[in-house]
């Protein structure tokens, strides 16, 4: 069984370098805007802006460095700050309402030639515009400000219409954040509806309609997408769109907690599922053996929600922390 070990305070930001654990306790950053950028050989970075001041801090050395840098030019809009991803590994920052990016390092700001609305950037060469819920947009050579490779509706792919949960017909939109691998971006729609496209020309590759009863929430790693229901977990290929593996967990929902996962999260080969509804529980599924004999089951609390960067599976042990309070609390085996 795995319980509460320790809690820790004041904790903004935290990591791991192989088996060394990393605490940000610098209230300085803990501000209203975040943006998150990774990159398998810089590692991963967490930009937090306060007034016109940005600081950033790196996962991937033996220290964690926290950058402080003036932006000038910014000082009334830091609050449209957005978007950090990487190009050609170099860091850019976005700003969604001027249409320009800075490149973290030398800030030399750039026109981008588009505005950033809805951010998702594949493979670090394709920008994926879905500000109208229904049309999707398609930019390359972000590093030269950006072209529109093509433009598609998305709704002749879909149910034109569906009925919400107040039985009353409704047009089917886009919901949830675009998932891509390799030449493939995965689109899910209210209808329980999600198809794949081919990033080079917007054809259509595959298209999959969900049980009724699946959530509307789906979470990517690497070339698989995971979603659920109320009593199942389900594996999608996102390059095919074949529902690889299935987990029915009806006895964890009907026998135990008769109450409704929350939120999904996947970090270092596990899967966690929330139920905090009712009883306060997590549960832990690994995605090597993707059944209940191996997976574990948790004590948690309604405020420890699952999260990018906020949850982490290290060496059997669980870390979360809380946003609200900043603590981060540990679970292991006594």
């Amino acid at each position: 069984m795995i319980f509460l070990k320790n809690k820790i305070n004041s904790v903004y930001a935290f990591g791991f370098i192989q088996s060394e654990m990393f605490v940000l306790s610098d209230s300085k950053i803990d501000s209203i805007n975040t943006i998150i950028a990774d990159n398998p050989k810089l590692g991963s970075y967490q930009i937090k802006i306060n007034n016109n001041t940005l600081f950033y801090q790196k996962f991937n050395s033996h220290i964690v460095e926290v950058t402080s840098s003036k932006i000038n030019k910014y000082e009334d809009d830091y609050a449209y700050l957005s978007s950090g991803f990487f190009i050609d590994n170099h860091l850019f920052i976005t700003n969604r309402r001027t249409k320009t990016y800075f490149e973290i390092g030398n800030e030399e700001i750039k026109d981008l030639g588009f505005y950033i609305k809805n951010k998702f950037v594949l493979d670090s060469k394709y920008y994926i515009d879905l500000s109208n819920k229904s049309t999707i947009i398609i930019f390359g050579n972000l590093i030269d400000g950006g072209f529109e490779l093509w433009h598609s509706n998305l709704i002749p792919y879909v149910s034109k219409e569906i009925k919400n949960n107040r039985n009353r017909i409704v047009p089917n939109k886009v919901k949830g954040k675009i998932l891509g691998y390799k030449n493939t971006i995965a689109v899910s729609f209210e209808g329980k509806e999600i198809i794949g496209l081919d990033i080079e020309n917007g054809n259509l590759k595959w298209k999959l309609q969900l049980p009724e009863r699946a959530a509307d929430r789906f979470i990517q790693r690497k070339d698989k997408i995971y979603t659920l229901s109320k009593t199942t977990l389900w594996e999608i290929d996102i390059e095919n769109g074949n529902i690889t593996r299935t987990l029915d967990f009806s006895e964890i929902y009907e026998r135990q907690y008769n109450d409704c996962p929350g939120y999904i999260h996947i970090n270092n080969k596990k899967i966690f599922i929330e139920f905090l509804y009712k009883y306060d529980k997590l549960l832990i599924v690994d995605l090597n053996d993707f059944s209940l004999d191996t997976s574990i089951i948790i004590e948690t609390n309604a405020f420890l929600r699952v999260g990018e960067n906020d949850t982490i599976w290290h060496e059997n042990q669980l870390y979360q922390r809380d946003i609200q309070t900043n603590t981060l609390y540990v679970f292991g085996e006594e």
